[in-house]
């Protein structure tokens, strides 16, 4: 198997992601749509709730292929309020 990286260039454009509150096993949460990116390169995430306030890192994205062959793109990050740290 090829296990080579490569680099995507940078698009000349960045489109923010649509923000969804998200609700999953009792934790309030957000969902970001990133529908409007042409390529991965212009999503851009800036830190938006209170949780987040002091930054966001590491984002880990998993590639799924749907039946059609389309695909998604699904993530986590570690979020920063200044006081916890939050996945």
């Amino acid at each position: 198997a090829d296990e080579s990286i490569s680099v995507d260039v940078p698009s000349r454009t960045a489109v923010p992601p649509i923000i969804l509150q998200d609700e999953h096993e009792g934790l309030l949460g957000v969902k970001l749509l990133c529908g409007g990116s042409y390529t991965l390169s212009e999503t851009v995430l800036f830190p938006m709730t209170p949780s987040q306030r002091q930054g966001i890192e590491d984002l880990r994205l998993v590639r799924f292929v749907e039946d059609d062959g389309s695909e998604r793109f699904y993530g986590t990050y570690t979020a920063f309020s200044g006081a916890a740290a939050r996945s």
